[in-house]
């Protein structure tokens, strides 16, 4: 558990879309405040090796990752059956660990170069960018004590929200469908038709939502609301327009409706997947492909001038 020497509160994950934090909990002792025995499973992670000398934390009672994202706030992951951090792509979720003094600590992201931050607001927030990955000395907000949480020595902790981690099957997490995961934490969703046989409306997991996308043979594209749950499915992408107040939104377009076939045929799948996958990255709308044509052009002439001048000067 995360606790705040500044605020005397636990950083905490609920409902919500961003994480907050508790009611003041008392120093009892150099590992921080006593555990609030109201807020339960909400204020617990689990610590997780995401390689690289980074750190992910897992809720087991959301069974989500906290999250940093473009957005000033600290978010979450989309839903996880286990805390295995492999089942998370997003850069966003790993965290440097530092060591400061007097047993404290800071979590630094390498991707926004930013601290997880607890200010004198209820929401959780980043910093401002610290390229370097190092504190100034006056930053006070950015440090936590680190609670480690012995499950049974807290018996009013419900044992059955923590699970032993189980390897999830792929087959589990693509259901009967292959998926070729088109962007990660955009701001775009695709303004194409809608599949007609589907629903368009919010979704407990990314699973959920790829699940209505297999029942329906017309829906092609999901485009799924990192922060909202949001599962908007179309028949096309030839077009996209820009999410309300910026939501992230991951998406991913359905590369074939197959049955799930035997491991002999994992590498003849795999190469249709690329191929395919490979096909939809190269559809775009033609005013994104004039932009680019014109982008190399402006470049090429720009770089035939250079080379123009260059020679007068020889």
């Amino acid at each position: 558990a995360f606790w705040s020497p500044s605020w005397k509160r636990f950083l905490r994950m609920t409902n919500k879309r961003f994480l907050d934090k508790t009611a003041i909990s008392e120093e009892k002792n150099e590992e921080g405040g006593t555990l609030p025995k109201e807020e339960g499973w909400n204020v617990v992670f689990e610590v997780e090796d995401a390689g690289n000398g980074t750190y992910a934390f897992w809720n087991p009672q959301h069974k989500r990752f906290m999250m940093m994202t473009k957005r000033h706030y600290i978010g979450k992951s989309d839903v996880t059956k286990t805390g295995i951090v492999t089942n998370v792509t997003s850069t966003g979720a790993k965290f440097e660990a530092t060591s400061l003094r007097n047993g404290k600590y800071a979590f630094w992201n390498p991707e926004w170069k930013s601290f997880i931050r607890m200010p004198a607001e209820d929401i959780i927030e980043k910093s401002a960018v610290r390229e370097d990955g190092k504190m100034y000395e006056d930053w006070m907000w950015e440090r936590f004590f680190i609670k480690e949480i012995d499950i049974e020595k807290y018996e009013w902790l419900d044992n059955k929200v923590h699970a032993p981690k189980k390897a999830e099957k792929k087959e589990d997490l693509e259901g009967s469908a292959h998926y070729a995961t088109h962007a990660v934490s955009t701001d775009e969703y695709c303004k194409g038709d809608l599949a007609p046989g589907s629903e368009q409306k919010f979704a407990k997991s990314l699973k959920e939502c790829q699940t209505r996308c297999d029942q329906d043979k017309d829906c092609k594209w999901i485009c799924y609301w990192l922060e909202t749950g949001w599962c908007h499915l179309t028949k096309t992408c030839q077009t996209r327009a820009r999410t309300a107040r910026n939501y992230l939104v991951n998406m991913y377009a359905k590369i074939k409706q197959v049955e799930i076939r035997s491991d002999t045929d994992d590498k003849e799948r795999e190469k249709e997947a690329a191929a395919e996958a490979a096909r939809l990255a190269l559809q775009t709308t033609e005013d994104r492909l004039k932009e680019f044509k014109k982008s190399v052009k402006d470049v090429g002439e720009a770089k035939g001038k250079n080379e123009g001048k260059d020679k007068g000067k020889d």
